[in-house]
């Protein structure tokens, strides 16, 4: 391509010189991840390499801060904590306004011994220096609450869900002390004696306090009237010593998850490999040799364009006025820089202009030294491909196997949960037939000391269900439901599991799920409006999307009665159990 003009001044020169910014910008290489220490000598190669061509570029290329050099990088955002959602919320909080579980009111006067007992049975007990009151004189106003179901507690707003899973209840009472409507303290040296009366056998459960400030449960002391001693069993643990698998065995599932977490790495690592992969641009080689042009012009006509000679250009591909540029022979030339190395070099001659987007390439020396630095790199990240699908490979067929084994285990565990069950449903009936029988039932009561207000429950943890494979939709009405929270009762774990939209973990709404038999979900919109459905896991859909068909609540029927009645609870009965 020739260019042809009259001579310009000495001034005009200086003014157009502009070849060293606009070659100085021209980026260095980035450095492979993986092979840091010998690449970035080669890089340095590549850059004397470039600059044989490009006097000024070799200035500035040198003068480059290897810090400044860096990868590309996704930016994960951090993720909501379930204490940012619960910020300024109370950790006792009904589900619908005004609708709540009414307490038991007590009058207790302070420095005079009282034991008073609740209409389920149990007792509280207050030394003469429990109540710390302003006004001895005066009686403080203690109200008490019992949760003998699944109902009362979901009405009150009693949070059930514990790092475990989701609370299975033997037993819960809530107390307070007012006086004036202020709190009461409690004498740490004579703090309340409870015996909380309980609806079920104690075995397989913990004792707890709420601790109302973070929402969490706290593991607390008792006393059980039907055992001398009590060991932790939570869900993952349902059946008896006898049956417990071997230690061996309970290796699998972290192994398995060891594997999965590997192969989440290998995947993301050649995601990563393949955004490293060198284009040839990067290294100032051709890629399409009909598209190279180089300027054929007169030092002493273009002594501003005296540093660019030597240096070769690549048109872009699909600019059709490439041929008839380069059959031209053009008056003036204009390279103005685009990006990444890519300039616009608008060739003129008279009034007529035209342009072509092109990139500076190698030739000679360089562009050999060039393409073996570049093949280097190719075969030095084609290796690291190679090593890791062969390792994935492996992972996958150990994962395999450790599969197959937990296969085994589940089925040893099932068994072992089947057999557990039976238990549990022979010991339910024998307390049916003696209640039949008229016989006086035999009570199993939890004491503690408590040595603040709150909420105490006997609990065993119940394990979240696998999320469902299925997308979900909530009519009530004829209306598509906005849900911002579900509550799902498992009959077969005998505990709430609660899900709310913008969670993460095993407690959002994305991932809800369903333990097997019968389930009854109640959902929320934002709005407060409640609607619910019953259930059984099985009637569901394996895939796709269900559509649950729900019953809507009137705020004003969001009482327990009307909850037990959903759930098909009954409140045990305290007919033969003696009030002290």
């Amino acid at each position: 391509m020739n260019l042809d003009r009259p001579k310009i001044s000495s001034e005009e020169i200086r003014n157009r010189q502009n070849f060293d910014q606009i070659l100085g910008n021209l980026k260095a290489l980035h450095k492979p991840f993986y092979k840091k220490t010998w690449f970035w000598g080669t890089t340095g190669l590549a850059t004397v390499a470039v600059a044989i061509g490009l006097s000024t570029l070799i200035t500035n290329e040198n003068n480059l801060d290897e810090n400044n050099t860096t990868l590309a990088s996704t930016t994960a955002l951090a993720p909501l904590s379930e204490a940012d959602n619960l910020e300024d919320t109370p950790c006792i909080q009904t589900p619908v306004d005004g609708q709540d579980v009414p307490y038991e009111t007590f009058k207790v006067l302070p420095g005079k011994d009282t034991t008073i007992s609740t209409a389920n049975g149990s007792t509280i007990s207050f030394k003469a220096a429990t109540l710390m009151a302003p006004d001895n004189t005066s009686a403080v106003d203690v109200k008490v609450r019992y949760f003998a179901d699944k109902a009362s507690a979901f009405v009150a707003g009693i949070p059930m869900t514990v790092e475990e899973g989701a609370f299975e209840s033997a037993g819960m009472l809530e107390v307070r002390g007012t006086q004036n409507g202020e709190e009461v303290g409690i004498n740490p040296k004579a703090p309340l004696a409870i015996d909380m009366q309980m609806y079920k056998p104690s075995e397989g459960f913990n004792f707890y306090y709420l601790n109302e400030d973070n929402g969490g449960w706290e593991d607390s002391k008792c006393v059980y009237s039907d055992a001398s001693s009590k060991e932790r069993k939570t869900d993952a643990e349902p059946v008896a010593k006898s049956q417990k698998v071997t230690l061996e065995k309970e290796l699998a599932p972290q192994e398995k998850i060891e594997i999965q977490e590997r192969i989440a790495e290998i995947d993301v690592e050649l995601v990563e490999l393949k955004k490293q992969e060198p284009q040839r641009a990067d290294y100032k080689l051709v890629e399409n040799q009909n598209l190279v042009f180089d300027l054929d012009y007169d030092v002493k006509e273009f002594p501003e364009l005296e540093k660019l000679q030597g240096v070769g250009f690549e048109a872009l591909p699909n600019q059709k006025q490439y041929s008839d540029i380069v059959k031209e022979n053009w008056d003036n030339v204009k390279l103005q820089l685009l990006e990444e190395g890519q300039y616009k070099i608008t060739f003129i001659k008279g009034r007529k202009t035209n342009y072509l987007i092109a990139r500076p390439v190698l030739s000679g020396n360089d562009e050999k030294e060039a393409e073996e630095l570049f093949n280097m790199v190719m075969s030095d990240i084609k290796e690291r491909k190679e090593e890791l699908v062969l390792e994935k490979k492996a992972l996958e067929k150990r994962q395999e196997d450790v599969q197959l084994q937990m296969k085994k285990l589940i089925e040893e565990q099932k068994a072992a949960r089947l057999k557990d069950m039976e238990l549990r449903k022979a010991m339910f009936e024998a307390q049916q037939q003696t209640m039949a029988m008229g016989n006086a039932i035999y009570k199993a009561t939890a004491s503690f000391e408590a040595f603040q207000w709150g909420v105490y429950n006997c609990d065993s943890p119940r394990k979240f269900p696998n999320p469902a494979p299925l997308a979900f939709n909530y009519y009530s009405d004829g209306d598509n439901m906005q849900v911002q929270k579900a509550y799902v009762f498992s009959f077969s774990k005998e505990a709430r599991f609660e899900y709310t939209a913008g969670y993460f973990g095993l407690q959002s709404l994305e991932k809800i799920g369903f333990h097997h038999g019968k389930n009854v979900i109640f959902v929320q919109d934002k709005n407060g409006k409640l609607a619910y459905a019953s259930f059984s896991e099985s009637d569901l859909p394996k895939e796709g999307v269900h559509n649950f068909k729900l019953t809507s609540i009137l705020n004003a029927d969001f009482t327990a009665e009307n909850i037990k009645a959903i759930l098909g609870e009954k409140t045990p009965s305290t007919d033969n159990v003696a009030l002290r």
